[in-house]
């Protein structure tokens, strides 16, 4: 069975839903993505590779390929040996390169006490305040939409349309692998997520707040009782799904000061709940079409500079 999500049946069935070809090899997963000039690409998310050739893999997947596949981005979990041979270049992570894990067999108190005592303070801030945790059907789907918009617009990053994330529910939700979730007060919908549960992991996938009553730290709520959900599920760990401390030092990371970066701030947020960070090692690519990829390496460049960045 997959070890992450994203190389499970369900992902698959959600990424051929969405119109995205895909076949396996060696049970890995591989999605056909989109590229500029009719140009696609295949992508192996987040695999663990076990005592499979690597060399064999790759030899199978060109096999596979069409003319206007030119290149296979691999994203591991772990750091395996690669036949010198095998011509490869580093590629911008799809995933995140760095998330925040929770060790959720231990006991509530016990992660109560781990985090930081800020994080303490906010979820019973919350609490007394009346912020409201529920648990929404999928077909509420659109209330959360309308948030995700307002912080995709002000924290500057961008989207997959509207669609892609109510198949993602269908399909997950068939299972029971998605929850959506919600805090609120009063008639306000202050804060959302879309939380994967899979296998015994749980995932923060999604999340979206608002600029609203800001001040009733309904974040800090909605992610204690996501965590306790997990829980109550049988997860043994609650994956935060991306953090970045590359430009933090060891005493900022293990403090409370808060920044006004807006990525900074997300990641000091979640560390607050405490956990284990995990490093992932390095994308990477490997061309099919030479002329082609390196074509395409020189465009990446250029449209990075001018366009967010979305998750697969």
């Amino acid at each position: 069975m997959a070890n992450s999500f994203l190389q499970s049946g369900e992902w698959e069935k959600f990424q051929n839903i969405v119109g995205r070809q895909t076949f396996r090899i060696h049970d890995l997963l591989f999605i056909r993505l989109p590229l500029p000039l009719n140009k696609t690409y295949l992508y192996c998310p987040r695999f663990e590779l076990h005592k499979t050739d690597f060399t064999d893999i790759i030899n199978k997947v060109t096999d596979q390929s069409t003319d206007r596949d030119i290149f296979i981005r691999f994203e591991p979990e772990q750091i395996f040996k690669i036949d010198p041979k095998i011509l490869t270049h580093q590629s911008p992570s799809v995933q995140p390169k760095q998330t925040l894990v929770l060790d959720l067999t231990k006991t509530e108190d016990q992660l109560l006490l781990e985090m930081k005592p800020k994080t303490r303070y906010n979820i019973r801030l919350a609490q007394k305040k009346n912020v409201e945790y529920r648990m929404w059907n999928i077909e509420s789907f659109n209330e959360i939409w309308k948030l995700m918009q307002e912080t995709a617009k002000r924290d500057k990053f961008s989207l997959h349309a509207k669609n892609y994330y109510q198949k993602m529910l269908e399909v997950l939700g068939e299972n029971g692998y998605i929850s959506l979730l919600t805090a609120t007060h009063e008639s306000d919908l202050l804060a959302g997520m879309i939380l994967i549960h899979y296998q015994d992991q749980a995932i923060y996938l999604h999340g979206a707040s608002s600029s609203q009553k800001r001040n009733l730290m309904a974040p800090y709520l909605l992610h204690w009782e996501a965590i306790r959900l997990a829980k109550s599920r049988g997860c043994q760990t609650y994956d935060f799904w991306g953090i970045n401390t590359k430009n933090m030092s060891s005493d900022q990371i293990n403090s409370e000061q808060q920044y006004s970066d807006k990525l900074d701030g997300v990641t000091k947020f979640k560390l607050g709940f405490g956990g284990q960070i995990i490093n992932y090692p390095d994308c990477f690519e490997v061309p099919i079409h030479k002329k082609a990829y390196f074509a395409y390496q020189t465009t990446r460049k250029i449209h990075r500079l001018i366009k967010p960045r979305t998750f697969e």
